[in-house]
């Protein structure tokens, strides 16, 4: 009884580790943009913080047994840099 309930307490903290990267892929994707116009540009490596915030999410999703969370925490996290790209462009400009 008690290692199911070990187990449910561990795929909810898994899940929750899963839902939370969606947010955190989401802040840490305009990170790397000058916005200020200073002229310094922040390290390259930032561009990939939300891929590897979107991975560790679908890896604590597929923890959970939740296929759908982790492959959209994936998606979601490989996704968010290529989709602000353009819409940079669109808003300030080339």
């Amino acid at each position: 009884m008690t290692e199911d309930r070990a187990r449910t307490a561990r795929q909810r903290l898994m899940a929750s580790i899963a839902w939370s990267s969606l947010p955190v892929s989401t802040v840490l994707t305009p990170l790397p943009i000058d916005g200020q116009d200073s002229g310094v540009a922040w390290p390259l490596w930032t561009v990939t913080l939300p891929a590897l915030s979107g991975i560790a999410g679908s890896v604590a999703g597929f923890r959970a047994q939740e296929e759908f969370l982790g492959v959209a925490a994936a998606a979601f996290g490989l996704l968010a840099v290529p989709v602000a790209i353009p819409v940079v462009v669109l808003l300030h400009g080339p």
